[in-house]
């Protein structure tokens, strides 16, 4: 991606930073939410769209990578919920 937006200059445009770039990834995911808001606001800014669209879409790479491995919820328990009503 790095490479792809610093040639097309979109880099350039939104003063990504290479460690940025190298962390976003093209589903635009960072390790720091705070970074991937701030790569949404500027994508969004140079685009004409809205950040929530990028966070909205984030999200829904988010959920579908979940919905992949189910197991990894497998030893969570739901909570009884007169337990829930009573707190």
């Amino acid at each position: 991606m790095e490479r792809d937006l610093r040639s097309t200059g979109v880099g350039g445009h939104c003063k990504f930073s290479r460690r940025l770039l190298a962390a976003s990834g093209w589903t635009l995911r960072a390790s720091d939410s705070e970074t991937f808001r701030e790569l949404a606001a500027r994508i969004a800014r140079l685009l004409h769209t809205t950040v929530e669209s990028w966070l909205r879409m984030q999200a829904a790479v988010d959920l579908w990578e979940v919905e992949l491995h189910p197991e990894r919820l497998a030893g969570v328990q739901p909570i009884n919920k007169r337990l829930l009503r009573a707190a």
